[in-house]
């Protein structure tokens, strides 16, 4: 059996899905969780984007024109909100420090990168 073919098949695989995975705020966050916090947090971040995706996706598939209607008509204001949002999270973790070993808030975490994740996602304007 020729090996190399398998292995370039298998290059050619991860390099596809690594072009594929398109890292947004949604994503970093729940890679930040994952490594603040361990694999529940990082779940339970990527649950919160889930939901928030799940929502719009169900808006759409519903066919809730009149909620997308408001959000075309502010989306103005929708975009600088979810911008100061971005940027009040951004600050946060600019002043935070790092702990280096997050024993006892894991459940607190996992809550938090939940509710953070969803709002991100929740008001992402490309979403």
């Amino acid at each position: 059996m020729d090996w190399s073919a398998l292995a370039a098949g298998g290059a050619g695989v991860a390099v596809g899905f690594g072009v594929s995975v398109g890292v947004g705020p949604a994503n970093a966050l729940c890679l930040r969780q994952t490594l603040r916090a361990g694999w529940f947090a990082g779940i339970a971040a990527g649950a919160g984007a889930l939901l928030a995706d799940t929502l719009y996706g169900s808006a759409a598939v519903y066919g809730l024109s009149l909620a997308a209607d408001w959000v075309q008509s502010n989306a103005t204001i929708l975009r600088w909100i979810a911008a100061g949002v971005l940027a009040l999270i951004a600050i946060y973790l600019i002043r935070a420090t790092p702990d280096l070993d997050p024993g006892e808030g894991k459940a607190r975490a996992s809550f938090s990168g939940f509710a953070t994740s969803f709002a991100v996602t929740l008001s992402n304007p490309l979403a």
